[in-house]
């Protein structure tokens, strides 16, 4: 007979202070209080990265070798039409056929 148990253990394990950067007590996240945060601060633009770059230029001689411009929209497409006429040319000969045979199969 085979029993097995479990059992949840909180492990609050932290270095002691000073052995690495992040020992000592845990403290608050500095992202859970908005006011605390540094705003307005300096972003420096590097330009455009080398991949983008890339892929422009990829783009532009793909659209010139195929003699067409990629156009991308991201505005909901419109409704298809609907309610228009679908005629009805009467039943099909190869459905005719099949109730022919299954008919013929049942006798």
């Amino acid at each position: 007979m085979a029993v097995s148990t479990a059992s949840a253990v909180k492990m609050t394990y932290r270095p002691y202070a000073g052995s690495v950067p992040w020992g000592g007590p845990a403290t608050k996240p500095e992202w859970e209080d908005p006011q605390d945060h540094k705003v307005n601060y300096f972003v420096p633009n590097f330009g455009t990265d080398s991949d983008i770059k890339s892929t422009f230029k990829n783009t532009k001689a793909a659209e010139e070798g195929l003699n067409h411009v990629l156009e991308a929209s991201f505005d909901p497409p419109k409704e298809p039409k609907r309610d228009y006429f679908v005629p009805h040319f009467g039943e099909d000969t190869e459905i005719k056929y099949t109730k022919s045979n299954i008919a013929a199969a049942e006798k």
